[in-house]
């Protein structure tokens, strides 16, 4: 089962939304008679945010995630097919950005989930936002803030309701999404 783990921090109790077992069990069977295999790497020492339920599902799609700590000798092995950085909440050193870097000038895949909070909101996330460059995306330096009430959750002005737009709205069966602590992401063309 997959559970609201918001409700679990809140509650201290399970509250499933979803349950997993017919596409793990698809999948397993395919990744069997297809002989499918592929490697996701979560990069650790980043004081980041645990992902074990994003390891599940990606253990339920035939991909095995195996955690790899950013070193001063920090490399990524030969059989990545995925990087995740999940959350990081440090400064990425010179050493893991070129690396990283590397893997994506070489077609690499990475997965960039960021969190970022009111106690890190001055944190301009330097090497990080210089791997997202590399992508033509941008990290901005402020926080996103919502002026009008009807969006506003609890009075909040950093944690509030936003439209999906109606080139994304036909990918998503909800009207509007939580943009609790975000920041602003622009995309740019090279």
């Amino acid at each position: 089962y997959t559970i609201d783990t918001d409700y679990l921090d809140q509650y201290n109790a399970y509250l499933a939304t979803g349950n997993n077992a017919e596409y793990t069990f698809t999948n397993s069977m395919i990744t069997l008679m297809k002989g499918y295999t592929s490697k996701a790497y979560v990069l650790t020492g980043l004081k980041e945010d645990s992902c074990e339920q994003l390891k599940r599902m990606l253990s339920s799609l035939g991909v095995e995630t195996v955690e790899l700590a950013v070193v001063s000798d920090f490399k990524i092995p030969d059989d990545c097919s995925l990087i995740i950085l999940n959350g990081p909440d440090t400064v990425i050193t010179e050493t893991a950005y070129l690396e990283l870097k590397n893997y994506i000038a070489r077609g690499g895949n990475v997965i960039v989930s960021v969190e970022y909070s009111s106690e890190n909101v001055n944190e301009p996330f330097t090497n990080l936002n210089r791997l997202l460059n590399e992508m033509n995306i941008n990290i901005e330096h402020c926080m996103i803030s919502e002026n009008d009430p009807n969006y506003q959750l609890n009075g909040h002005i950093n944690n509030s309701l936003a439209d999906i737009g109606p080139v994304f709205a036909g990918l998503i069966s909800e009207k509007r999404l939580n943009i609790t602590l975000s920041r602003p992401i622009t995309y740019s063309v090279n």
